[in-house]
């Protein structure tokens, strides 16, 4: 692979996003068709997949002290100004916006639903309607992907720019082949990596509103040594995971279509670092093979998954990170992805919401364990354990035929319990 073009790709994957992606591209299609109609609709009407909704109906909507996909869209409705802001548009969230998105819910006008004969597993169709006037905005394939828009029947150009283009998001790559173009991108260039993290660190700083992540932290405290690595990992990752999923507006980094990809991949290795005290040259470098893997083994899942991502793609990036940090070798990196895809590759994704910080927070800091494992005490999972296979390739194939296949179930299934979840906590 060309250096040259992985810094391409890498920058095309990091994208600045508010609250949980999935509701907030809900906002942006609304605010999309909002924008095309070119008045405030009176009417709303979007249909999302079933694994947009899973992650879009539990979920806190930033500065709105709400949850779930109809105040996702009741909002669009009052972003339309902001459309060409893409994911970045909850950073302008403001109690006034807030406020008239609360009317536009109690006047229900506001109505949200899926489908499960939607063309891709990331579609979001948004609808809008004031009198006779109609516009339509299609999300397709990426959280930022604008596909279609429509006025009154007619197409609209596109003129919205996505995150990467179509043909890099489709394209899988080997990691050994990226991780050697990696080694010829000098350090100046990545040292956007290390600010993306610090972004995403700043997620977790204010620990007062945070339940879990104040647990964590005091947990940590005292802490020294390899201990100190892990617990720093968990404790960053752990509580800018909560407070994106709590509804908090705190803006951060994604990797890969996922905010809290972006989390565990870069403040797993930030606080591994920490803890080893690395030098800002091995953080910027650990921090790349973190990206690198990440982004390779995602692609391999696809940006929709059944597979919780964070605890598969995240968490191999920092097991693969932290080897960087400890200068162990590409054999040892190896090894410490095995470990991570070899235990947590059956961890489902139940949606977005406070449980995934639990998640993310948990495989982090055995990342970082299974990397001080690998390296310092030649400790790995033995080749041809059940998803292990006997190289990194054959497991990468093997994770991505479990999603395919041995997951197909899943998603209808835990669909049903949220629907069940959502009835019972009706009042």
């Amino acid at each position: 692979m060309d250096s040259e073009r992985l810094l391409r790709i890498i920058r095309g994957e990091l994208v600045e996003t508010t609250g949980c992606t999935d509701p907030g591209a809900i906002v942006l299609a609304v605010a999309v068709a909002a924008q095309a109609l070119g008045r405030t609709p009176g009417d709303v009407e979007v249909v999302l997949s079933p694994e947009v909704y899973k992650n879009a109906v539990s979920v806190g909507i930033p500065g709105t002290g709400r949850r779930g996909a109809e105040q996702a869209a009741a909002l669009g409705v009052e972003m339309a100004e902001y459309a060409d802001d893409g994911l970045a548009i909850m950073n302008r969230v403001t109690p006034e916006k807030v406020a008239a998105s609360l009317t536009h819910l109690e006047q229900g006008g506001v109505r949200v639903g899926y489908a499960g004969d939607c063309p891709d597993k990331l579609y979001i169709q948004a609808r809008v309607r004031a009198g006779a006037e109609e516009a339509l905005a299609v999300i397709q394939g990426d959280y930022d992907a604008v596909s279609r828009l429509e006025r009154n029947g007619r197409e609209l150009p596109l003129t919205r720019v996505v995150s990467a283009a179509p043909e890099t998001l489709a394209e899988t790559f080997d990691i050994e082949e990226a991780l050697d173009a990696l080694e010829c991108i000098p350090l100046d260039e990545l040292e956007f990596l290390l600010r993306a993290a610090e972004m995403n660190k700043a997620a977790a700083s204010d620990l007062k509103d945070l339940r879990f992540g104040g647990a964590l932290a005091r947990m940590t405290a005292g802490l020294a040594g390899r201990h100190a690595c892990a617990a720093l990992g968990k404790l960053y990752t752990g509580a800018a995971v909560e407070a994106r999923m709590c509804g908090l507006v705190r803006p951060i980094t994604a990797i890969a279509g996922s905010g809290n990809i972006g989390i565990i991949a870069l403040l797993g290795v930030l606080g591994a670092g920490e803890g080893l005290e690395a030098s800002r040259e091995e953080l910027i470098r650990a921090l790349a093979v973190s990206t690198v893997v990440t982004i390779t083994v995602k692609r391999i899942l696809t940006r929709m998954t059944n597979v919780c991502g964070c605890t598969v793609a995240g968490a191999s990036g920092v097991a693969a990170g932290t080897v960087s940090l400890l200068g162990g070798s590409r054999a040892r990196m190896d090894e410490a992805i095995q470990a991570v895809l070899g235990a947590f590759s059956g961890v489902v994704c139940d949606g977005a919401k406070e449980s995934c910080a639990y998640k993310a927070s948990a495989t982090a800091g055995s990342a970082i364990e299974y990397a001080f494992f690998a390296v310092g005490d030649g400790v790995a999972i033995p080749q041809g354990m059940g998803v292990v296979g006997s190289t990194l390739a054959q497991t990468l194939a093997n994770l991505g035929k479990l999603n395919e296949q041995g997951m197909r179930e899943v998603g209808s299934c835990i669909l049903e319990i949220i629907r069940t979840n959502q009835k019972e906590r009706r009042p």
